[in-house]
């Protein structure tokens, strides 16, 4: 790894020593300027040849600025001019460095791992105050979502570390971000430094809650606990109306079981924080109460006192949810079906309110196209619920309608909505197209034993009966599998996989560099992921496959749990043994700047990597689809096309 960083630093400095050429190239991009300033116009051409974005088409731009520390995006327009696709934007007057991103959906140029990040230059062409430092949000704090870029805190601490030479007075604006860095990077031996800075940070003449929480992580990060639990009372009893006392009682109001102790806990919270200058947390944990609070009285069946809380919830995307989780409960329990039809159809024109007013709620990292993206994935699941209500009213021909949206707006990647959609074709009595919807969903390992027997059923409507249906069946997969190896071939990657040494649930300190020789298969979850769980049976299935083959190895890296070490380590550790899972458990590292799972630039788990016997990441798999049967055969055809070509 030490040479990717080296690689990667070396392309950053050259940013730094760029020749005096107007324009600038990096990668499968050219600017028009080879040193961009704030307020100009910049131009870019974009050729996608040789990149993860080879052939596809319809690709879309982004720009990502920061200002302040913080970050900022807005969609670039391209064109595509036949060779090369092109683009102009003006890069806003507030911003010191900035980051392109070529994409469609989740595909994204990553530029070799190495991206597409820029300084900004002043008249005199040098790099503005804060340049280099805004740099690192890029490398080591939103590089992995927005840019699916794996984290460099040796690049982030290069980068900072040139900017307080140049600029030595930004040092205190940027130094919670340092610190976290230089802790990355130097570990124990940046503890004397990270302590003197606190020291510094909490004797200021005026230190806000802020300041006293960044310590506290600090304090977290470097493992001396007792300093970050005295911090954290003292935050309490200084800030009783601030953010931690917020959280502390969302938390609490959250393990209630019942109606009236929510409601009393709501009331306090009404009283408590009244006058809280954290205005706009207030309202989003109120609206997360009010949401609690309403379906709680939905599962009562007090259906009034459920919109009466609702009209009080002022975030519609929280408003949406709500509506959405009780029409669903009502739907699936078969009880008041005129109701759960009102308020899931009010789901619906809630999150179409937020696609078609982007700047309502939007975070300032997030481009208007994807904020609208992901509004439509919510749409995509509310308007599953909707169908379905309208399936059990009888209104098939509407439910379908609904459904194909469903299918549209979720791009076919939820099994339980596609089985949906094949369900209300079947009963709409559009038998061909149900078999051929069935069959795409085979060549993508995307089935459910549900959709199998729709597939039967559609069969048969069309030839009379099922004479000659198993044979089409063997068929159809032989000719399903041939495509997926195709298209897994196509596919595969190959690039260096971080090392990374860590304890299992035994003690135990397992490497990846020895395991050196054998495919290795790493799954990252965590206890409280959904998917990672449901997709846990197929694993294990996949697992067993390979039982008696000592060259495959499967390593499952728990991560991201939010949890104290000894809390964790249990409920890991319950979890396996309640579900007798054979795996073998790997714990993260707990502090987020350290993670391996950032380091494999993972943006959602569960998410499953191939390594080859010579460490290279050779696949990538986001998500679980649903299909037991699907997952396995794509780990397996992964593992056999990683074995063919080792």
């Amino acid at each position: 790894m030490k040479s990717l960083f080296r690689s990667l630093l070396i392309s950053v400095l050259l940013l730094f020593l760029v020749s005096c050429n107007k324009s600038l190239k990096i990668g499968q991009l050219m600017l028009s300027d080879a040193k961009p300033k704030a307020g100009e116009k910049i131009s870019l051409q974009y050729n996608p040849d040789e990149s993860d974005l080879s052939g596809v088409k319809n690709l879309y731009g982004a720009l990502y600025y920061v200002a302040k520390t913080n970050v900022y995006a807005s969609d670039i327009s391209l064109n595509n001019s036949g060779e090369v696709w092109k683009g102009s934007f003006t890069l806003p007057d507030s911003a010191q460095a900035f980051a392109l991103k070529f994409y469609k959906e989740d595909k994204i140029d990553k530029n070799k791992g190495r991206g597409y990040i820029f300084t900004v230059y002043n008249r005199d062409g040098k790099p503005v105050k804060g340049a280099l430092a805004s740099e690192t949000r890029f490398y080591h704090a939103y590089g992995a979502n927005l840019l699916g870029l794996p984290q460099n805190a040796d690049t982030a601490l290069a980068l900072f570390q040139h900017e307080f030479t140049l600029y030595p007075e930004v040092k205190n604006d940027w130094r919670v971000p340092y610190f976290s860095v230089l802790l990355a990077v130097k570990n124990k031996k940046a503890y004397p430094e990270v302590q003197s800075g606190i020291e510094h940070l909490l004797s200021a003449k005026k230190v806000t809650e802020k300041d006293y929480m960044d310590a506290r992580n600090l304090f977290n990060q470097m493992h001396l606990s007792a300093k970050a639990d005295s911090l954290e009372k003292s935050i309490f009893e200084k800030y009783p109306k601030g953010i931690m006392a917020l959280n502390k009682f969302y938390h609490d109001f959250y393990q209630q079981k019942n109606t009236d102790s929510l409601l009393i806990l709501y009331r306090d919270f009404k009283l408590k924080f009244a006058n809280s200058r954290h205005k706009k947390d207030v309202d989003r944990y109120g609206s997360y109460m009010l949401s609690r609070i309403a379906n709680s009285l939905a599962g009562e069946k007090k259906y009034d006192k459920f919109l009466q809380y609702t009209s009080q919830i002022t975030d519609k995307s929280i408003l949406a949810r709500t509506y959405n989780q009780a029409a669903y409960q009502l739907a699936k329990k078969g009880g008041n079906l005129a109701f759960a039809d009102s308020i899931s159809k009010a789901s619906l024109n809630s999150i179409q309110y937020l696609m078609d007013h982007p700047g309502e709620g939007k975070p300032t990292y997030y481009t208007d196209r994807g904020w609208r993206d992901m509004q439509k994935s919510g749409y995509g699941m509310y308007a599953d619920t909707y169908a379905m209500i309208l399936a059990k009213r009888g209104n098939y021909k509407e439910a379908l309608a609904y459904q194909e949206k469903a299918v549209d707006y979720t791009h076919g990647d939820d099994t339980d909505i596609n089985t949906n959609y094949i369900e209300y074709l079947v009963q709409n009595g559009d038998f061909a197209k149900a078999q051929k919807v069935i069959g795409e969903y085979i060549a993508k390992g995307r089935t459910t034993p549900k959709m199998m027997n729709y597939l039967k059923t559609a069969y048969s409507k069309q030839h009379g009966s099922d004479k000659g249906y198993s044979k089409y069946l063997v068929s159809l997969k032989a000719g399903a599998g041939d495509k997926m190896k195709a298209k897994l071939d196509s596919e595969m990657i190959n690039k260096p996989a971080p090392d990374f040494k860590l304890p299992d649930l035994k003690g135990n300190r397992v490497s990846l560099a020895s395991l050196r020789g054998k495919i290795v298969v790493v799954d990252f979850w965590a206890t409280w992921c959904g998917p990672c769980k449901s997709s846990f049976p197929a694993m294990q299935k996949a697992m067993a496959k390979y039982k008696n083959n000592p060259n495959v190895v499967f390593l499952f890296v728990d991560t991201w749990e939010h949890t104290k070490p000894d809390v964790r380590l249990k409920q890991v550790n319950e979890f396996i043994t309640k579900h007798k899972y054979p795996f073998h458990v790997l714990l993260d590292k707990e502090n987020s700047q350290d993670q391996i799972v950032s380091k494999y630039g993972v943006r959602g788990i569960p998410t499953k990597f191939i390594i080859d016997p010579n460490g290279h990441i050779r696949f990538k798999s986001v998500g679980y689809y649903g299909s037991v049967n699907g997952l396995v055969r794509e780990v397996s055809t992964m593992i056999a096309l990683v074995k063919k070509k080792s």
